[in-house]
This record gives structure tokens, C-alpha cells and sequence, in this order.
């Protein structure tokens, strides 16, 4: 189906105000003859969060695959104006875009902050290498990491925690390791892939209660895919829908909300939500 989308923001502003920090534009992508994406268009803000929202199989993964640069699809990807085009993982990842996944992956035997450290070592000169060489280089790295996985750690409330083996911890607690990870790496822009997903209806509001915070103490742009109706509305400055792989409407929330499409789809239960 078609869908009207607000016009893209466009520069004139100042950084960080006017212009967005991520543009989609025409994004497509074929899996064995299927459309996972067909044309998709909108633009990020800079600052705050914004959402994704559609059923399973909208697209809304694909689409995270294709901005962190697992997927290669047609059309552009621009980070701040600049394009993605041809760009690895691992570049992307250098130029300040992080993430997360549907299921947290953290070493079970080791600590919280050896964990978290793990989001700083590609960022660093020595990078893994510093674990194994004693230079005077690697050890002065490894300690600012050290300091910004402890900033890392209390931004999200767990730094009492930096001693506890993973394996110990609660789903609501990994999620906020794998987060404090991400964050780790100073990036403009946290891919956050649902979550909320296996955590309760109040820590869930809860966790939206932290990105807010999240979003506003770190500096970092949040892109979220979320399931949770009742998190998107209380956290998003803006909101795109997807569905069958197209966007149905890109806005801010009061926008969404009102529209008919949305509405009957998605909305229809958001107070269970």
C-alpha cells in the first residue's frame, strides 16, 4: 500500500537541530524474489528517540540490517548527510553507529564490565590486542575504557553490578549490559532492536523511562524497533510504520496515532499493551 510521509527535513539549521542524523532513501531489498523492503523513505532526528513500529515480517530488522551494513540494499543510507554507500560493518560501526538485538548476547562467564569493555576494544588503537600486549599505550587505553564503561555502567543504573558474572543476571539486567556495551563506543546513533521484549509490562515502562534519560544525558540518537505500543508512545519524538515491507506513514506520534491504518492495526490494543 501507499502512504503519505511527511517531507524531509532539510538543512538550513543548525547540526544536531534541523538536519536529520539518518536518512532513508528509496531502501529496497530482495530475499529468493521477496520484497523485505520496497522504497522505503524517512529521516531520523537528530537527538532523542525515535521509533519503528509494524507486525512481524514488516521489515523492521531487515531495516536495521541494511543501516548497520549486514544487508546491502538498493537506494542510500545517509549517517549526518554523508552516504553509507559501500561502507562495512565494521565502518559504519567506527563512524558512530551501535547496536543491539532482540536476545542479548553476553559472555556467561565473565563479568559485567569485562562485557561492556568488549563495546570500547574495536574503538581503541591497541583494540583486542590490548588483553595480550603490555605496552604503555594499550594499558593507558584499557584504563579510559575502564572509566567510560563505569560511566557507561551508572548511566544505566547497574554499576553496582560490574562484578556479577552475566550468567546471574536477570533478562530485564542483560538488556541493560548490552545497552551500557553499545554505549560504551560514544555513538551518534544506538540501534536499539526490541528491548523490551521478555521483560514485564511495568519494566517495561520503566526501561522507557531510562531511554528518555538515555537519550538525553548521553548525547546519542536512538533508533528503536518495538512491539510495545504503550513504550513507543511514551518515549518517541517520532515514529515510522511499516508493513508488507513499505512505510505507511513517518511522523510524530500524535500524527501515527490518528491515522485510520495505524489505528486498526497496531493501536487497537495499546492499553494491553
Amino acid at each position: 500500500m501507499t502512504a503519505p510521509t511527511s517531507a524531509p527535513a532539510r538543512g538550513g539549521g543548525r547540526p544536531g537541530q534541523d538536519e536529520p542524523i539518518l536518512s532513508i532513501r528509496d531502501l529496497s531489498i530482495t530475499f529468493s524474489g521477496l520484497r523485505a523492503l520496497d522504497g522505503v523513505s524517512f529521516d531520523v532526528p537528530a537527538g532523542g528517540v525515535t521509533a519503528v513500529i509494524g507486525p512481524n515480517g514488516a521489515g523492521k530488522t531487515t531495516l536495521f540490517n541494511c543501516i548497520s551494513g549486514i544487508y546491502r540494499g538498493e537506494g542510500e543510507i545517509l549517517l549526518s548527510g554523508e552516504s553509507l554507500q559501500g561502507a562495512s560493518p565494521h565502518a559504519r560501526a567506527a563512524l558512530g553507529i551501535a547496536r543491539t538485538f532482540q536476545t542479548p548476547t553476553l559472555i556467561e562467564d565473565d563479568t559485567v564490565l569485562a562485557n561492556v569493555m568488549l563495546g570500547g576494544f574495536p574503538h581503541t588503537r591497541a583494540g583486542l590486542l590490548s588483553h595480550m600486549v603490555l605496552s604503555r599505550r594499550s594499558r593507558r587505553e584499557e584504563t579510559e575504557l575502564r572509566e567510560r564503561c563505569a560511566e557507561a555502567l551508572d548511566l544505566m543504573g547497574i554499576l553496582p553490578l560490574a562484578g556479577t558474572k552475566a550468567a546471574d543476571l536477570p533478562h530485564g539486567l542483560r538488556r541493560r549490559v548490552e545497552l551500557a556495551r553499545a554505549l560504551v563506543a560514544q555513538p551518534r546513533l544506538v540501534l536499539l532492536d526490541e528491548p523490551a521484549a521478555g521483560i514485564s509490562h511495568t519494566e517495561a515502562l520503566e526501561f522507557a523511562d531510562l531511554l528518555t534519560e538515555l537519550a538525553e544525558r548521553s548525547g546519542a540518537t536512538l533508533l528503536l524497533v518495538e512491539h510495545s505500543v504503550a513504550l513507543v508512545m511514551r518515549v518517541a519524538r517520532r515514529i515510522a510504520v511499516l508493513d508488507f515491507g513499505k512505510l505507511v506513514v513517518a511522523g510524530e506520534p500524535s500524527l501515527v496515532r490518528q491515522d485510520p491504518r495505524v489505528l486498526a492495526a497496531y493501536l487497537g490494543d495499546e492499553d494491553e499493551s
